[in-house]
C-alpha cells in the first residue's frame, strides 16, 4: 500500500519535467532502485515486529514466589510498524522516505532491531538488549525500540530502566496496549499497584480478550487483598488460555488466602500436573497443606521447593513453622535462622523463630525477636500474644498483661491470648479477672479436660464450690470413656478438696480413698500423700479438729502399706516349665501356675532381703498400662532367699522377632509402617512410665516383648518389660541390686559413660536408649557389635553415631538423631516423640491445645 502511493506520486509529476533520453534513463533507475530498497526496509520492519511479538508477545508472564517474572508466550500481537514514528520529513502517511544516503543506517537499525528480536526469543537477554540498546543510540526516537528494550530490561529485573523507557515510548505512541501492559507488569514489581492497576485497566479497555493482561490484572488485585476482584480476572484469563499452571497457581493462591484451602488445593494440584518444575506451586501447595493439616504432605512440598528454590527465605520460613509442628524444634530453629540471614528483618521469621525459642524455652531469647518482630510490624496480634506468653514465663507480669491485652483488642476472642490472659491473671491473683477468660476459653473449647479442671480451680478459689464441682465432674465425663486413669487422679484430688471446703468431709475422705486405691495403680503414693495433706490442710482451714482429723485420716490412709495390693503366690504353686532366658539380675522360667491352670513368666531374682524385693514387687504392681507387661503376683522363698515375680506370659522378645525377619542380608525386618508402629508403641509406653516418675535404664530390644495380634496380619501387641534396672526418679534408698549397673553398653548414653555411675541417670538416658531400639527396628542391625566397651565409649563421647538408611524418611532420621543428641536437655521427652509418631501415622488427633506445645490452630496466620 504504501509503495503504490509512493509510485504514484512520482508518477503524477512526470509531466512537468522535461529531460534529455539519457536523463530519463537515470531518473526511472533511481526511482526503481528507491522503491526496492523502501521495501526492502519495509518488509524487516514488519519481519521484526513479527519476530519480537512471537517473542514476547502473546505472553503470559511467569511469576516465581517472590513476584518476580520471566517470559512465555503471551503479549496479543501488536499492530504498530517500526517507522510509524513522525517529524518534519515524514509523507502525508506518516513515514518517513529514507533519503538515499541515510539508506544504510536505517537498514541497519532493522537489522539490529530484528536480530534483537531473535536473541530475545532464544533466551540471549543479553544479546538481544545490547542490539537494541545499540538501535537507540542511532534512533532514540523510537517507540518500538524504547518499549521492547523496556521489556528486556523487565525480565532481567532492571525495573526502573525499563520504567524509563516505557514513559518515554508512551508519550511517542501513547495508548499502545504492548506499552501500557507492560508497563503495568513493571509497577507491579516494583510494587506500586496503584498505577499498575491504572495501566494494566487502560491495556484492558483497549484490549479485553488478552489473557497477560487478565492475569497480571488479577495478580495486581491480589496484592491489594481484592481477592474477588483478582478471581474473577484469573478466571478470565483461563478461559481465553485454558490450562496455565501460572493462571492455575495464582488462582490458587487467591483461594488461600479466602480461606478456600480445598479449592485452593485442587489448582495447585492441577497447576501441578502441568508444571513439575515450579517452586512456586510446591511452595503455595505446602502452605495449604500445612492448612488442612497434612503436615508430612506440606513437609514433602517444602523440601522440594527447596531443591527448586535453595535457599529462599519463603520456604525456609515456612517450612520451619511446619517443623516446629511436627515437634522438629531443632529443624524449625535452622530454617529460621538461615531465613533471617537471607531476609534480615523480617517480621515474620523472628516472630516464628520466638515462638519456636519459647518452645524451647528459650524465654529470652525469644522476647527479643518477638520485640523486634514488633519494632518492624507494630499492631501484629500473633506477636504481640506470643511475647505477652515470654513475658509471662519470664515472670513479668505487668508486661504480659499490656501485650495480650492489647492483642485481644486487635484480634478478639482468640483462644491462645485468652488463655494466656486467665494463665497471667492467675499468676498475678486477679482470679476473678481470670475466671472471666477462662469462661471465653471453655465457650470455645467446651470439651478441653484442662481448662476446664483450672476453672474448676478459680471457682473453688472464689468461694464456687458447685461450680467447681460440675467442672469436675465434666472433666470426669470426659476422660473417663478414655480410661485416662493417670489424669484421673488430679480431678479427683481437686474434687476431694473442694468437697472439704464445702465441710462434706464424709464426701472428702470417700473421694481421698478413690485417690489412694489409683495410687495404688499408678504408682506415686509416696510422694502424693503428703501433698494430698498439705493441700487439704490449706485449701480449707475449718475448726482445727475436723481439719486435723480430716488430715490425720488422709495421712494414715497415704501412709498405710501397698502391701495388700500385691497377690502373694505361695511358690509350690508354680511348676516349672522351660527357661526362657536371663532378664536384668535374674532368671525366667515358663511356669504353670497350677491354682489358675495358667501359664506365667516368672521372674527369679536373687535377695537376702525380703524388704528389698517387697519394693520392686510394689512398683510393679503399681503400673498398670497396657503397654506394659502386665504384675500378675509375687512370691518369696525364705530358704533359697529368692523372689520370684509372676508376670504374664508373651510370645518372644523384639531381637528375636527382628533376627527372625532378617532373612535377607542388609534388608530390613519390616515394611515402614509396621516399624513405625512398633516404635510408636515403645514410645507410648515409656511417656507413661516417665509420667509415673520411673527409670526403665535398661531399655534394648530384647527388653520388648511381643505378641502378633492377628493371625496373617503383621501388626503385633508391643509391651515394655524387664524391670529389674528401674527405679523412682529421686528415690536415694535403692536395693543394692537394683543400682549395680545402668544398662547394657551398645544402649548406654554419653552422659552415663561419662559419669560412671547410676546417680546421674535421668530420663533422657532412656530415650537414648530408645533411639538405638530404633536404629534396630528400622535396620534390623545392633549399633557398635563385635567392639569393647572402652572402645564403645570413646566413639561415643567423640560424637560417632549410628548412620540411618538413605531410604528412611527425613521426619524419622530427624527424631532418631535427636534422640543421639550428646547433651541430655536436646533430647526430645517420650511424650513428643509418642505425638509425632501418631502424626506420621495419621492416628486419632491429639490435643494441641493443652500444655505448652504450640499446635498449627494456635500458629496459623496468613503473611
Amino acid at each position: 500500500m504504501y509503495n503504490s502511493t509512493i509510485t504514484q506520486d512520482l508518477l503524477g509529476k512526470l509531466p512537468q519535467i522535461q529531460l534529455s533520453d539519457k536523463s530519463w534513463g537515470i531518473y526511472f533507475i533511481t526511482i526503481g532502485i528507491s522503491l526496492i530498497l523502501f521495501k526492502v526496509i519495509m518488509n524487516a520492519s514488519q519481519d521484526l515486529e513479527w519476530s519480537f511479538n512471537q517473542a514476547s508477545g502473546n505472553a503470559v508472564f511467569v511469576e516465581n514466589a517472590r513476584g518476580e517474572t520471566s517470559s512465555e508466550t503471551g503479549h496479543e500481537q501488536e499492530t504498530d510498524v517500526v517507522y510509524a514514528e513522525t517529524d518534519e520529513n515524514s509523507n502525508a502517511n506518516g513515514y518517513k522516505e529514507a533519503p538515499e544516503e541515510e539508506a544504510d543506517v536505517v537498514g541497519d537499525v532493522a537489522s539490529l532491531k530484528k536480530n534483537g528480536a531473535e536473541k530475545y526469543e532464544q533466551g540471549d537477554y543479553g544479546g538481544a538488549l545490547a542490539d537494541f540498546n545499540t538501535a537507540y543510540t542511532i534512533e532514540p526516537q523510537c517507540a518500538t525500540t524504547l518499549k521492547y528494550r523496556a521489556e528486556i530490561k523487565r525480565i532481567l529485573g532492571q525495573y526502573k530502566e525499563a520504567l524509563e523507557d516505557l514513559n518515554l515510548a508512551d508519550k511517542l505512541q501513547p495508548n499502545n496496549v504492548f506499552t501500557l501492559s507492560t508497563r503495568g507488569a513493571v509497577y507491579k514489581e516494583l510494587k506500586d499497584y496503584e498505577n499498575a492497576l491504572e495501566d494494566l485497566s487502560k491495556a484492558n479497555l483497549l484490549d479485553s480478550k488478552n489473557s497477560f493482561i487478565k492475569t497480571q490484572l488479577g495478580v495486581v488485585r491480589r496484592s491489594m487483598r481484592h481477592f474477588e476482584e483478582a478471581l474473577k480476572d484469573l478466571n478470565e484469563a483461563n478461559a481465553l488460555r485454558p490450562n496455565q499452571a501460572f493462571v492455575l497457581a495464582q488462582q490458587g493462591t487467591v483461594k488461600r488466602e479466602m480461606g478456600k484451602f480445598v479449592d485452593a488445593l485442587r489448582d495447585f494440584d492441577a497447576a501441578h500436573q502441568l508444571d513439575s518444575s515450579d517452586g512456586f506451586v510446591y511452595q503455595q501447595r505446602g502452605v495449604v497443606r500445612r492448612e488442612l493439616g497434612d503436615l508430612v504432605g506440606a513437609l514433602q512440598d517444602f523440601n522440594q521447593a527447596d531443591k527448586i528454590i535453595p535457599k529462599d527465605s519463603y520456604t525456609l520460613r515456612r517450612r520451619g513453622v511446619t517443623r516446629r509442628e511436627v515437634l522438629d524444634y531443632q529443624g524449625s530453629l535452622e530454617d529460621l535462622n538461615l531465613a533471617n540471614t537471607l531476609e534480615p528483618y523480617n517480621d515474620f521469621t523472628l516472630s516464628e523463630r520466638g515462638v519456636t525459642k519459647k518452645v524451647l524455652r528459650d524465654f529470652q531469647g525469644a522476647l527479643q525477636d518477638l520485640t523486634m518482630a514488633n519494632h518492624i510490624k507494630p499492631d501484629q496480634a500473633f506477636t504481640l500474644k506470643h511475647r505477652g506468653s515470654a513475658h509471662r514465663e519470664l515472670g513479668n507480669i505487668d508486661e504480659a498483661l499490656q501485650d495480650l491485652s492489647y492483642a485481644d483488642t486487635l484480634e478478639p476472642d482468640d483462644f491462645f491470648t485468652m488463655l494466656e490472659l486467665g494463665k497471667t491473671k492467675t499468676q498475678s491473683h486477679d482470679h476473678e479477672g481470670a475466671l472471666i477468660h477462662y469462661n471465653r476459653v471453655v465457650e470455645m473449647e467446651p470439651t478441653d479436660p484442662r481448662i476446664l479442671r483450672q476453672r474448676g480451680c478459680l471457682k473453688r478459689m472464689l468461694g464456687d464450690y458447685s461450680g467447681a464441682l460440675e467442672d469436675f465432674k465434666k472433666v470426669d465425663e470426659i476422660q473417663r470413656p478414655k480410661s485416662i486413669h493417670n489424669n484421673a487422679v488430679p480431678i479427683i484430688m481437686e474434687r476431694c478438696f473442694t468437697k472439704y471446703a464445702m465441710k462434706d468431709v464424709a464426701g472428702a475422705l470417700e473421694d481421698a480413698m478413690v485417690v489412694r486405691n489409683l495410687w495404688g495403680v499408678n504408682g506415686q503414693s509416696s510422694v502424693k500423700g503428703e501433698k494430698l495433706k498439705l493441700a487439704t490442710t490449706q485449701s480449707a482451714p475449718g475448726p482445727s479438729e475436723s481439719a486435723s482429723s480430716m488430715s490425720q485420716k488422709l495421712c494414715d490412709i497415704e501412709k498405710s502399706t501397698s502391701c495388700h495390693h500385691i497377690l502373694w503366690i505361695d511358690h509350690s504353686k508354680l511348676l516349672f516349665s522351660k527357661s526362657l532366658g536371663r532378664g536384668s539380675f535374674g532368671y525366667v522360667h515358663r511356669c504353670k501356675w497350677v491354682d489358675k491352670n495358667q501359664d506365667v513368666a516368672v521372674k527369679y531374682i536373687s535377695s537376702h532381703h525380703k524388704d528389698a524385693f517387697e519394693y520392686e514387687a510394689r512398683m510393679l504392681a503399681n503400673i498398670r498400662h497396657p503397654r506394659v507387661v502386665r504384675f500378675i503376683g509375687c512370691s518369696y522363698d525364705e530358704e533359697e532367699k529368692q523372689g520370684l515375680l509372676v508376670m504374664e506370659l508373651m510370645h518372644q522378645n523384639l531381637r528375636s522377632l527382628i533376627d527372625m525377619k532378617r532373612r535377607v542380608e542388609n534388608s530390613p525386618p519390616f515394611d515402614l509402617p509396621v516399624a513405625v508402629d512398633i516404635m510408636d508403641k515403645i514410645a507410648e509406653a515409656m511417656a507413661y512410665l516417665h509420667d509415673q516418675g520411673v527409670l526403665h535404664r535398661d531399655l534394648k530390644s530384647s527388653n520388648i516383648l511381643v505378641n502378633q495380634s492377628v493371625d496373617g496380619k503383621e501388626d503385633y501387641v508391643v509391651k515394655i518389660a524387664d524391670f529389674g534396672l528401674a527405679k523412682l526418679q529421686g528415690e536415694n534408698n535403692m536395693p543394692y541390686f537394683m543400682t549395680v549397673d545402668v544398662g547394657a553398653t551398645l544402649w548406654r548414653a554419653p552422659e552415663v559413660f561419662r559419669n560412671d555411675g547410676c546417680h546421674k541417670y535421668s530420663f533422657p538416658a532412656d530415650v537414648w536408649s530408645y533411639g538405638i531400639t530404633c536404629y534396630e527396628i528400622l535396620t534390623g542391625e545392633v549399633p557398635f557389635e563385635g567392639i569393647t566397651c572402652a572402645q564403645v565409649r570413646q566413639k561415643i563421647l567423640s560424637g560417632l553415631r549410628p548412620e540411618l538408611p538413605a531410604s528412611c524418611p527425613s521426619i524419622l532420621k530427624s527424631l532418631v538423631t535427636k534422640c543421639w543428641s550428646l547433651m541430655p536437655y536436646d533430647r526430645p521427652t517420650f511424650a513428643n516423640i509418642h505425638k509425632t509418631l501418631k502424626l506420621y501415622l495419621g492416628r486419632d488427633s491429639i490435643d494441641r491445645k493443652a500444655g505448652d506445645v504450640i499446635g498449627p490452630h494456635e500458629l496459623r496466620r496468613l503473611c
